[in-house]
């Protein structure tokens, strides 16, 4: 694979503009939302849950691009993305972020902490729910 001068992943803030990079960053939050409305309605439920913690993922990201014009750390945990940006969610949110962030290990690894409740139609169901919400707050509370 060629180098790219010196920039991760081929990130040349030379020739993308934060702004473009953040866009991509949220476009993919968003579909991700989308994905995992459509994978729970399939019977998917460990991966509709997989897709939830990834939008809230790739929201932050795309903030961090926006905020600090670099290229997001490559950490895949939401409360570490939540710290590396200095948020502090109200107190309802912090359960919820917890559980959100439990569904990328517990359906990437199968018997993961024997965590199934990602799995199940009704875990899969409150984690939408959560994600719905969590996202909703990120959104306004990083003007995004």
């Amino acid at each position: 694979m060629a180098k790219h001068r010196g920039y991760r992943d081929g990130y040349n803030p030379h020739v993308d503009s934060p702004e473009l990079v953040a866009g991509q960053w949220l476009q993919n939050a968003e579909q991700d939302l989308e994905v995992a409305d459509t994978l729970f309605t399939a019977g998917y439920y460990g991966w509709a849950a997989f897709a939830c913690q990834q939008a809230v993922e790739k929201l932050l990201k795309g903030a961090y691009v926006k905020s600090r014009h670099k290229i997001p750390p490559h950490v895949h945990k939401i409360q570490r993305l939540f710290a590396i940006m200095k948020l502090d969610p109200p107190e309802d949110y912090i359960n919820s972020i917890l559980e959100i962030d439990q569904c990328y290990t517990s359906t990437r690894y199968p018997g993961y902490k024997h965590n199934f409740y990602c799995r199940s139609k009704e875990g899969s169901q409150d984690i939408l729910k959560k994600t719905r919400e969590t996202y909703t707050w990120l959104r306004q509370e990083l003007q995004l």
